[in-house]
């Protein structure tokens, strides 16, 4: 937790911060629990990591086309105020290593967000200790 709170101060002073390799699945299975404590119980959480690319995607009200313009300015929120630095602080995390993110949405048919980023051989992980 300490890493991304590191990441996300270096990212809203404009600055880049040191990328590292990791298993994006064994990281995701880490830092689920964190983000199951803050969904409402009424959100099925289900997961299935494949390498390479993150998929998030929810059946919600979706997204109209100037909204979906506007999701990666910081401070941009649908949400109330507060909330409003997500996607803006991962696009330039995910930008910081490499990667791009796609988003895909319809208006009552929820929002598809896809994150690539880079891979690097999973024995060269397993050697370094970098699977988390």
């Amino acid at each position: 937790m300490e890493q991304l709170t590191t990441q996300l101060l270096a990212y809203a002073r404009g600055g880049n911060y040191e990328g590292r390799e990791i298993a994006l699945s064994d990281f995701v299975c880490n830092t689920l629990p964190l983000l199951k404590n803050t969904l409402d119980p009424s959100i099925v959480l289900e997961t299935s990591l494949p390498d390479v690319t993150l998929t998030i995607e929810d059946s919600g009200r979706g997204m109209d086309e100037a909204t979906k313009k506007r999701v990666f300015e910081p401070f941009f929120t649908t949400k109330g105020v507060g909330r409003g630095l997500g996607l803006a602080a991962v696009d330039g995390i995910v930008k910081n290593y490499g990667g791009w993110i796609s988003v895909e949405s319809q208006i009552d048919r929820g929002t598809c967000v896809c994150i690539y980023l880079p891979a690097a051989p999973l024995a060269r992980l397993r050697k370094s200790g970098r699977n988390d």
